[in-house]
């Protein structure tokens, strides 16, 4: 979305408004400035062009939508709670129920961003985290893949009672991600001690949750299936099955 570069809205009570943006339609005091890639976006079922980002000069979230002609509608969902955390970075919009949902990173938290009267936040995991990827099933239950650089591992997350839950989870306890381990996947035939990047999460028919990941030791592309705790893995590509033969270094950047 390279129009997004060049767009500076200001509609505070001090501020000058831009052309290119209905501020009246804004909540008071809605200010957005440059825009940081990566950008997430969703289509509504209305046609709306949702996107997400973090703004760099606010250093805050903006979610809006985009029109065909250029105009961005927005406002600020987290302005973060202290000062430098970068609320807002490495974003993954959803659309549940029509209204957009973010999964993002503020500080060392993985944060969830909905809007509803207004826009509502919550931690949901901490640690050193990346790439959340964020899908809503059809019932609006949101789920989340991520990385832990730290520990070279990918975790799948469900914040509702259906999806991937941590062994010994049960309804009604607080959210617990699935932590998919080296050795789960020494057992399906990958030896790595880093993998995790670059992750992609959807919803299969069966409701189960999928999410493909990058394995950085291999070069490996994989996919991992999850209902409740229980997670199969796949080599997808990278790898002969049948030789072990190295077949290149594959598996960045992959989308569900």
């Amino acid at each position: 979305l390279p129009a997004l570069g060049a767009l500076l809205l200001a509609c505070g009570e001090s501020e000058t408004p831009s052309a290119c943006v209905d501020c009246a339609a804004l909540p008071p005091g809605a200010v957005v400035g440059v825009p940081e890639a990566p950008v997430s976006a969703a289509l509504g079922a209305d046609g709306s062009l949702w996107v997400a980002f973090h703004d760099t000069t606010f250093d805050a979230l903006v979610v809006g939508t985009l029109s065909a002609d250029g105009q961005l509608r927005a406002e600020r969902a987290d302005d973060g709670t202290t000062p430098g955390e970068s609320a807002g970075r490495s974003p993954s919009l959803a659309l549940s129920s029509g209204q957009p949902v973010v999964a993002y990173l503020a500080a060392d938290q993985l944060r969830v961003a909905r809007r509803e009267a207004g826009w509502t936040t919550s931690t949901v995991d901490q640690g050193t985290l990346s790439g959340p990827s964020l899908v809503a099933d059809a019932s609006g239950g949101l789920h989340i893949a991520y990385a832990d650089d730290l520990k070279g591992e990918i975790r799948l997350l469900s914040l509702s009672d259906a999806g991937c839950h941590a062994s010994g989870w049960a309804p009604g306890d607080p959210p617990a991600p699935r932590v998919l381990t080296g050795a789960e996947l020494l057992a399906a035939g990958i030896s790595s001690t880093d993998f995790g990047e670059h992750a992609s999460i959807g919803v299969a028919t069966s409701g189960a949750i999928v999410a493909s990941f990058y394995d950085r030791s291999g070069g490996n592309l994989v996919l991992a299936t999850c209902v409740g705790d229980v997670v199969d893995v796949r080599l997808l590509d990278g790898q002969d099955p049948e030789t072990g033969r190295d077949t290149g270094d594959v598996g960045l950047w992959s989308s569900l």
